[in-house]
């Protein structure tokens, strides 16, 4: 069995984010219909970052609404700038404005001093850096056409 080529493995992280995000996008969708009475309140597959968010900012239900849409669709573009990075090419824009969004949020934490109440700030940076990681992999890796098997 030959051995896994670097390429591969670029791909592979690619198609994590878009995955990634893709998930991220669909439970954040789940919990605005969710608290527009689209899902019962029983209904658990959300992510509840609705409520975080009106918890953190202690603004209205209708600006912390137009903030949460701001963000999914800043995820929604995110995610198909990976999932068409996957198939098509075009990882720089994909990965410049899913940062964006993370530089955003990570900026957010300190105007709204999240880090009084809890960690939000310390995922959004984590993410962030596994996502700069990922990104700079992708473009430091040396792509290999003829890779020793392992």
């Amino acid at each position: 069995m030959p051995g896994l080529k670097i390429t591969n493995i670029k791909k592979g992280l690619v198609i994590f984010w878009a995955l990634w995000f893709t998930l991220a996008l669909i439970t954040n969708l789940a919990d605005a219909l969710k608290m527009l009475g689209g899902f019962s309140e029983t209904f658990s597959f959300v992510s509840e970052n609705y409520s975080l968010l009106r918890q953190v900012t202690n603004l209205s239900s209708g600006m912390a609404g137009v903030l949460f849409a701001g963000v999914i669709l800043w995820e929604g573009l995110a995610t198909w700038l990976f999932w068409k990075a996957a198939v098509w090419g075009g990882i720089n824009m994909a990965f410049g404005v899913s940062l964006g969004l993370w530089a955003a949020m990570i900026l957010a934490d300190e105007l709204f001093l999240v880090y009084k109440t809890m960690n939000l700030e310390g995922e959004h940076l984590r993410i962030f850096v596994a996502q700069l990681i990922s990104f700079m992999a992708i473009h430091l890796l040396p792509n290999l056409d003829a890779e020793k098997p392992e």
